[in-house]
């Protein structure tokens, strides 16, 4: 039952993302969801709920597509990258080892 509840919104989702993108855009859009699916499904929620809005008039092009991707990145908090270096400590052992 569950699964039949997914697969129907995952129906509805698709066709309303039919209904409102161009061709580039489905592209772009399939094109995320290959390499980052949590991204794309973040873009089609944001999609949808302009569409139900009213605030999509006509269908989204890639360029818009492309502004609406960099809002979605621009939420996402990344973690800052921090690079730490563990070098050998050696004793000035050298020179006592030579007999100096």
């Amino acid at each position: 039952m569950e699964m039949e509840q997914q697969e129907a919104m995952r129906e509805q989702r698709k066709a309303i993302m039919g209904q409102i993108l161009t061709n580039e855009a489905k592209e772009r859009l399939a094109n995320i969801a290959c390499v980052k699916p949590e991204k794309a499904e973040r873009l089609e929620m944001l999609l949808i709920e302009n569409a139900k809005r009213g605030m999509i008039q006509g269908k989204v092009s890639e360029s818009q597509m492309i502004g609406l991707l960099e809002q979605v990145s621009e939420k996402e908090v990344k973690p800052a990258t921090t690079i730490s270096f563990n070098r050998k400590r050696f004793d000035d052992d050298d020179l006592d080892d030579l007999g100096f």
